[in-house]
């Protein structure tokens, strides 16, 4: 079978973003790179066995623009039970991250609520 074995995310704040995603979905970090001729720093995240997140810092990244754009839309989140993700978004509201949609059945009735991580990008907890 075939599986995504790795997302990549660009950031301005490598910091801030691992540590988001180390705290609140228990990510291990996996390594480190830093290539000073490209002015470029990443560090990889595992969330399981299989699946991977690279976060990518680079010299002249512009910020991102408000609303949709094409590219990357969302980051889904497994939790297992409703009572799990009402709980994962209260700890990420109490922790800053924005409310995009509180947790609630969507139209093709999957329970789940949306978040933005720290960079604005798109977080579905889901059961």
């Amino acid at each position: 079978m075939k599986s995504i074995s790795q997302i990549a995310l660009y950031t301005n704040d490598i910091k801030r973003l691992t540590d988001f995603y180390r705290y609140y979905f228990l990510a291990l970090k996996d390594g480190e790179y830093t290539d000073p001729k490209k002015g470029m720093k990443t560090c990889l995240l595992r969330f399981d066995s299989e699946t991977r997140m690279e976060i990518i810092a680079m010299s002249g990244l512009a910020e991102r623009e408000e609303g949709r754009s094409v590219g990357f839309a969302h980051l889904a989140f497994s939790m297992g039970s409703e009572t799990e993700v009402d709980s994962m978004t209260a700890e990420l509201v109490k922790g800053g991250a924005p409310l995009i949609q509180p947790p609630q059945k969507d139209s093709n009735g999957v329970y789940m609520s949306c978040v933005y991580d720290p960079d604005g990008n798109e977080i579905q907890i889901i059961k």
